[in-house]
């Protein structure tokens, strides 16, 4: 358990000093690799569906080469083996050294085969055409030499050799390793391929439809694009099986999204976009503006930790002689900034995957024109609707690909599609949904649906609680300001014990409290009283205090939630308070 323990919290610490383009290039693609990986091996069982090429107007079938099924075959086998070497090193069941070189070659031997069959291959004049297996090997011959190339250059720079440093930022290979919820993801894409794979062989049995037409048309159902105006289900029995199996891989694929968003929104903005640097910008805009407007003047000089004696005697200003005015004036900015830092990052997320999904769109449609133009006719602004009514999930099923390289690349691009449009509607909701929370709906309706009745009995009664000094015991179910009071009071041996028992108490109640929960000052008043936080500031006797509300380590630029700093802080607090009484341990 331990070893289990120092393995993560080693590759954490790897992940940790990475830069931000290489954490990208350490974290999305094995996970790329290890999502497609299996879809990419489904492509290359499709390609042995069929004969590459077949008769569009003559009832004489051509016959593939008979050198095909075998280097067809070695591509499969590489192909399967290099995804069982993935699954058992993203698994920590065999080595980053030994697995990942090995999925490396295999998949590029594995395209390289299947390129080497392609070029080969011919199709004999107008009465001939390429079949939905040829662009399956296609596509699967792409798929295995992207992933290989992905693959490759994050396991790179994990390497000690010499001739890579300087290129690569050095790491170690324990930060390629996939945690819990990306392993999570690997095993759900694999079992939505099965899945699919698997209806497909059922659906095709019992309405008599080739295997690749069937591999199709369970795509477009799974995803509920649901076309219908090419293939339809005829066989009673068909249609009572359609309505378990959509709804199980409508639940698969559910897990699927959910694992995306909780994925790339957590860990993309938190690395990416998180932004201690746009936190910084912020910070340093205020710092800007309040330099100019009074003249190196303000509340920022505090937060330098008064290296200058000019600073040291304008803390001396009586602007500041109350510690509680300063320090809410300071939580007042801390929360401003950080508000303005959230609305950026949300915004350039937004931003980020409306590229993606813009780009799969517009690149999508391109790329049916190219496969159905010459067989139907497809043009851009028709190939726009058509992609655009698929993502969406509309499927009128009036321009549908007919083509033998339209519907596997149909299969491959709406699949492919799920994380763009997934990511988009979650940042959409994260961004619009807020905003009209917090601007018409709160500013207009909120004065007629809010009222104020009772503030001000709340108000003081929660300032004559402030004010109480009572030595009561502590109560069982809030900790009030009144207890701090109480142990300030108390002198001697125990007024350690009394202090770490009310901070564990603090601690009992915040965590009942939710991850994302900002505390109002008032709430913010009791554990700075708690944490002793709330003393003067100011440069007493050459002495510096070592926080602040936007100093490096307060709550505004630390990556950790009020909540989580606030556990941290107390956490201090009560080994402190231990010590004293215990002494060392």
């Amino acid at each position: 358990m331990n070893k289990q323990v120092s393995e993560v919290q080693l590759h954490l610490d790897c992940q940790r000093r990475l830069t931000r383009p290489w954490w990208f290039v350490s974290f999305t693609f094995p996970l790329i690799c290890a999502a497609f990986a299996p879809l990419a091996n489904l492509f290359s069982i499709l390609s042995f569906v069929e004969p590459w090429v077949v008769a569009i107007f003559t009832t004489v079938e051509p016959k593939d080469p008979p050198w095909l099924l075998p280097l067809n075959s070695v591509a499969l086998a590489t192909a399967v083996i290099a995804n069982i070497l993935l699954l058992l090193n993203f698994a920590r069941r065999i080595r980053n050294i030994v697995a990942q070189p090995l999925t490396i070659l295999l998949w590029y031997i594995s395209g390289t085969l299947h390129v080497t069959a392609l070029s080969l291959t011919r199709y004999g004049g107008r009465n001939t055409v390429f079949s939905q297996a040829y662009y399956y090997a296609l596509l699967a011959s792409i798929m295995h030499i992207g992933m290989a190339t992905l693959l490759l250059l994050s396991f790179l720079p994990s390497l000690p050799l010499p001739l890579l440093k300087g290129i690569f930022p050095a790491y170690s290979s324990r930060a390629l390793i996939l945690t819990a919820p990306q392993r999570t993801l690997m095993l759900q894409s694999l079992f939505f391929t099965l899945y699919l794979a698997l209806g497909a062989g059922i659906f095709a049995a019992l309405n008599q439809w080739s295997y690749l037409d069937a591999i199709y048309w369970t795509d477009y159902s799974l995803l509920t694009i649901g076309f219908g105006s090419d293939f339809t289900l005829v066989s009673p029995v068909a249609k009572g099986i359609l309505i378990p199996y959509v709804a199980i891989g409508i639940f698969i694929l559910g897990l699927v999204i959910g694992s995306i968003r909780k994925l790339f929104l957590a860990n993309f903005r938190e690395r990416i976009l998180w932004g201690k640097e746009i936190v910084e910008k912020e910070r340093e805009k205020w710092w800007r503006s309040r330099m100019k407007k009074k003249k190196s003047k303000g509340l920022w000089l505090a937060l330098r930790h008064c290296r200058r004696k000019h600073e040291s005697d304008l803390l001396q200003d009586e602007k500041y002689q109350t510690p509680m005015k300063w320090s809410k004036e300071e939580w007042e900015l801390m929360k401003a900034l950080r508000s303005r830092s959230d609305a950026r990052r949300r915004y350039v997320s937004l931003l980020v995957t409306s590229t993606v999904f813009f780009s799969i769109w517009f690149g999508g449609a391109l790329v049916f024109v190219f496969t159905e133009r010459a067989q139907h006719g497809f043009t851009y602004p028709l190939s726009l609707y058509f992609t655009y009514v698929s993502l969406l999930t509309i499927g009128y099923g009036d321009v549908i690909p007919r083509s033998g390289a339209g519907k596997p690349v149909f299969v491959l691009w709406s699949i492919s599609s799920i994380p763009a449009v997934t990511l988009l509607i979650s940042d959409i909701q994260d961004t619009f949904a807020r905003w009209v929370k917090e601007g018409p709906v709160e500013h207009v309706f909120g004065r007629w649906l809010v009222g104020s009745v009772g503030d001000d009995e709340f108000i003081h009664e929660h300032e004559d609680k402030m004010g109480e000094g009572t030595s009561g015991e502590y109560d069982d179910v809030q900790f009030e300001k009144s207890d701090v009071g109480e142990i300030r009071s108390v002198q001697g041996s125990k007024e350690g014990l009394r202090k770490a028992h009310a901070i564990l108490r603090a601690v009992r109640s915040i965590l009942e409290d939710e991850e994302s929960k900002q505390y109002s000052w008032e709430e913010w008043q009791k554990w700075l009283w708690l944490l002793e936080l709330d003393k003067d500031k100011g440069c007493e006797e050459g002495h510096v205090s070592n926080w602040t509300w936007i100093g490096d380590d307060g709550p505004l630029l630390t990556r950790l939630s009020e909540k989580i700093w606030l556990l941290k802080r107390l956490r201090q607090k009560v080994d402190q308070q231990l010590q004293d009484v215990f002494g060392s341990f």
